[in-house]
């Protein structure tokens, strides 16, 4: 059965409520603590991160968006800038 339109308001206003209150910190995490992004590398994260989702819903096997994102960063900041400029210790902490 649908869920019904209460439940989707009750939680779309708790996911507005998480970006507004805490969004900064995930954004500080995503796109400096692991690694530092700039234009060209987000471009990068972003295009590795929808093959891997594609692929992945290619094959029928389920991955989590957010994971395919922190696992894109970790990559491609590792083949940009190198892997002593990646934090593992913190992408330990969220996987």
């Amino acid at each position: 059965p649908d869920t019904p339109w209460y439940i989707m308001a009750v939680a779309g206003f708790f996911v507005f409520l998480g970006v507004n209150i805490m969004g900064y910190r995930v954004i500080q995490t995503m796109g400096t603590d692991i690694a530092k992004i700039d234009f060209h590398t987000a471009y990068c994260v972003e295009f590795a991160s929808t093959i891997s989702v594609v692929l992945a819903t290619l094959i029928k096997v389920p991955v989590s968006t957010t994971h395919c994102q922190v696992g894109a960063i970790v990559f491609v900041g590792a083949v940009s800038q190198g892997r002593d400029n990646v934090d593992l210790g913190l992408f330990g902490k969220i996987g």
